[in-house]
């Protein structure tokens, strides 16, 4: 599927957003041990850069592809420890499944970042 700037938009609204309430329901919840705490506020904050990812697009992807990179990339980052620790505590193949899931989610939103960004550049370029 070949996203636009807008579709790609709604995306990154709808991953951050639900990524959000995720992380913050774990948070709330009140009876999770420190580490799960600290893992959900770290996907919280992963979160909240789709979210300033999905407001900033447009002027992202124009003048500031790296900071956009830079955001997945704390994103994947995050995902990966998340991985990793939910792998080490022995949790079921649905949870893994999922962190692999974000993972993927993660590089398609990256590879139309660079492509949408190559896009808008080029047509800056032609319309001077």
């Amino acid at each position: 599927m070949r996203e636009t700037v807008r579709s790609l938009r709604a995306y990154l609204f709808l991953s951050g957003g639900l990524s959000m309430a995720m992380h913050a329901a774990t948070i709330g919840a009140g009876d999770r041990p420190f580490p799960v705490v600290a893992l959900s506020v770290l996907g919280l904050l992963a979160a909240a850069g789709l979210f300033y990812m999905a407001v900033r697009l447009p002027r992202l992807l124009r003048d500031d592809l790296e900071r956009a990179l830079a955001i997945i990339y704390f994103n994947m980052f995050a995902l990966s420890v998340i991985l990793v620790v939910v792998a080490m505590a022995g949790a079921s193949g649905i949870a893994l499944g999922q962190v692999v899931l974000g993972l993927l989610i993660l590089w398609y939103i990256r590879a139309n970042l660079k492509r949408l960004s190559a896009e808008q550049v080029a047509e800056a370029t032609a319309a001077a």
